[in-house]
C-alpha cells in the first residue's frame, strides 16, 4: 500500500527520499535539506496537463510513475545496479523534467476538495466507518492519477465530508464522480471546492449589505 502522507517545501529546493537529496534547484543556489517520502512535479501550463512523481521503496529501489493528470499514466521500477545507482538514475529524471518545465505545487495552491455525505445529526459509527473508507479510496484514486490526496473529513451538523486536497479542481470532480459511480459512496449530495464556495458565501453577504 503506498502512502501520501509527503510534505512539499517550496520549488527549486532539494528533496530527500528515503534518505537520499535529490536536488530540484537552478545551479549554484544554496542548498538545503528536507525530509520528504516522496517528490511530485507537475506541468500544468500544456493540455492536458501532466504528471511525474518518483517515491523510495524499502529495498532501496525507486518508484517512478508518470502521465496525464488525471490518468493512471505508467508505472516503472528503478534498481541500482554497477555502476550506477539507483537515485542517480531518478536524478537524471529529475533534472530532465525540471529542465521541460515541470515544478512541484505547494499545498497553499492546492484546492481543497470536499465530497459531501447528509448524515442524521451527527451521524454514527455506520457513516464513520463509511467515511474513513472513502478517505482510503479516494488516496488510492487521487494518488494513482496524480491529483493529490484524501487529508481527512469532518462530521456534525447534518453533513459528513471527506476532505481532498487536489492540483486541479475539475479534473480531480470528474475523475472521483466517474470513481464513485456505482458504489457505495454515490449517494454523495455534492461535491465542491470549498474556498470557492466561501468566496460565493462572502460574495452574497456583501450584495446583501
Amino acid at each position: 500500500m503506498r502512502g501520501f502522507d509527503w510534505l512539499l517545501l517550496a520549488a527549486k529546493r532539494p528533496f530527500r527520499l528515503t534518505g537520499t537529496i535529490f536536488s530540484c534547484q537552478p545551479e549554484g543556489a544554496v542548498r538545503r535539506k528536507a525530509n520528504l517520502a516522496m517528490l511530485k512535479l507537475y506541468k500544468m501550463d500544456v493540455q492536458p496537463p501532466r504528471y511525474w512523481e518518483t517515491w523510495g521503496n524499502d529495498d532501496g529501489s525507486h518508484t517512478v510513475h508518470w502521465g496525464v493528470l488525471g490518468e493512471t499514466g505508467e508505472t516503472k521500477t528503478v534498481k541500482s545496479s554497477m555502476p550506477k545507482k539507483a537515485t542517480d538514475t531518478v536524478q537524471s529524471e529529475v533534472d530532465d523534467f525540471l529542465s521541460k518545465g515541470y515544478r512541484p505545487i505547494e499545498m497553499d495552491d492546492h484546492r481543497i476538495l470536499l465530497i459531501e455525505y447528509a448524515v442524521d445529526c451527527f451521524g454514527d459509527s455506520e457513516d464513520l466507518d463509511k467515511r474513513h473508507k472513502l478517505e482510503s479510496k479516494m488516496n488510492e484514486t487521487l494518488g494513482w492519477t496524480g491529483l493529490g490526496h484524501c487529508d481527512g473529513g469532518s462530521i456534525g451538523s447534518g453533513t459528513m465530508e471527506a476532505c481532498c486536497f487536489v492540483v486541479d479542481f475539475d479534473i480531480a470532480k470528474s475523475v472521483i464522480e466517474s470513481d464513485l459511480q456505482g458504489t457505495a459512496f454515490e449517494n454523495y449530495t455534492r461535491i465542491y471546492d470549498e474556498r470557492a464556495f466561501a468566496e460565493r458565501e462572502l460574495s452574497n453577504s456583501f450584495k446583501k449589505l
